[in-house]
């Protein structure tokens, strides 16, 4: 009866770990990253392992055995070494990217293992293709749609599967596919070591969070596309575009781990906007089958910051006055107004006259002139006579730099003078059109300015 005070009761509320499965697991090693709450839930839980009596070493009928003495010691040491593991996603983050930059600097030994084929599509250094991109409004919704196409068929039809295959697979496959999207070679993807580290760490990783990438990719496509969309159209190079869309979707998202973050940041960065860029000028048949109309439609615009003003692109059907004026003499009434919410100052807009006809008088209207919705703060005063100029900027110079304001949103504008309306308010900007004439214009404002460096 040596063994019996190893001898356990079962329990309905016990917890029961086999002690095999533990020493001789037929799982093999993987890594993870936790959140807090996680954290705290698995070193909760591994209070459990500190008990001898929540380990089985072996069933019998009614009881069971504990571990024997050199089966504990080994488990000791497994709890040791797990909580020692338990790290937060900076050291994880950290840990991998001392990895990254040692094999960075194996580059011409990893390189050489390829042909000069492909080493001449992806040569093995640190540079990534990162091309200036300014489209048009229509083309920077087309190029947005492509860039994630980009990245995401690359990833799901080709990097996810090389991570069971091996990239020896990967290289010669997906440089002739990519070649053939592009019309031509693609932008260079100059870290392909970083694909091998990548082929290193997801053999393990990706095991059982393959399909976790792929459906957080599908869920968020539009996210991602509203923020590329947004600032191509400011324009830019494609690394400080992709930036913002990374600091907005993919850098808080709690659901992907760190590993997916790193396979989006390499495959649908800046690469993946440089090639789709060039993708859409060849208008080969991957670009004009992957671009669906007016899917930005509803993409919200996204803010220009400058030092101490901040402008939003305001959507043109939404901020646009139409004057119609018929035969008769009467003065017609047009108006736009945009709600100052709480905490915000307003000190101007970048607006434009187009299609201005007819032999009538346009003119704004005066602060205290009716014609808008009561309440709202006339944002100009009234001026006589047909606007000379077709673009305006009028901002508040006193409160921001001016200067740097309008060489941003409107270096060759007419500069007018503006006022400062807090929230809560109403602004507004009134017009006259009249008097015995006929005529007609439209008067679009392009940019709301706001003081201030924080837009949200």
């Amino acid at each position: 009866m040596a063994d019996e005070w190893r001898r356990k009761k079962y329990y309905r509320t016990r917890v029961l770990i086999p002690v095999e499965e533990c020493l001789e697991s037929e799982f093999g090693d993987c890594l993870v990253c936790l959140t807090g709450g996680q954290l705290n839930l698995v070193r909760n839980l591994l209070l459990y392992a500190e008990r001898r009596s929540t380990f089985v070493s072996e069933y019998e009928s009614n009881t069971y055995l504990s571990p024997t003495t050199e089966e504990w010691d080994a488990l000791q040491t497994m709890l040791a070494d797990l909580e020692g593991n338990l790290m937060d996603c900076e050291q994880f983050t950290q840990d991998l990217q001392e990895i990254l930059d040692w094999v960075r600097l194996q580059a011409s030994v990893l390189g050489a293992l390829y042909t000069e084929e492909e080493q001449a599509l992806f040569p093995y250094n640190d540079e990534i293709a990162d091309d200036e991109l300014t489209p048009a409004e229509e083309e920077a919704c087309a190029i947005a749609q492509l860039w994630f196409e980009w990245g995401y068929q690359v990833i799901t039809e080709y990097v996810l599967p090389a991570t069971r295959f091996g990239f020896d697979y990967l290289l010669p496959l997906v440089a002739g596919v990519i070649t053939g999207w592009v019309g031509g070679p693609p932008g260079v993807l100059g870290a392909w070591a970083v694909a091998e580290f990548i082929q290193e760490i997801l053999e393990i990783f990706y095991r059982g969070s393959e399909t976790n990438l792929v459906n957080w990719m599908d869920t968020n496509k539009e996210d991602i596309v509203c923020v590329l969309f947004g600032w191509l159209k400011v324009g830019g190079d494609a690394s400080a575009i992709w930036q913002y869309a990374y600091d907005a979707v993919i850098a808080p998202a709690e659901d992907i781990a760190v590993g997916d973050k790193l396979m989006l940041n390499l495959f649908m960065g800046s690469w993946a906007g440089s090639n789709a860029q060039k993708a859409f000028d060849a208008e080969t048949e991957w670009a004009t089958s992957n671009v669906s109309s007016g899917y930005c439609d509803d993409c919200l615009e996204v803010p220009i910051v400058g030092s101490d003003w901040w402008a939003l692109p305001l959507v043109e059907e939404e901020n646009t006055i139409i004057m119609d004026h018929g035969a008769g003499a009467y003065w017609l009434k047009g108006c736009w107004e945009i709600d100052v919410p709480t905490g915000y100052t307003l000190c101007g807009v970048v607006y434009r006259i187009q299609d201005s006809t007819g032999d009538c008088t346009l003119k704004r209207m005066g602060r205290g002139e009716g014609g808008c919705s009561g309440g709202a703060q006339q944002l100009w005063g009234n001026e006589s006579g047909n606007n000379p100029d077709d673009t305006y900027f009028a901002v508040n110079g006193t409160y921001i730099d001016e200067v740097e304001c309008k060489a941003a949103l409107a270096p060759g504008s007419t500069s007018k003078s503006s006022a400062r309306v807090t929230g809560e308010n109403v602004a507004c900007c009134g017009w006259n059109m009249g008097w015995n004439c006929t005529g007609y214009a439209e008067i679009v404002f392009e940019y709301a300015v706001f003081e201030g460096t924080e837009p949200f």
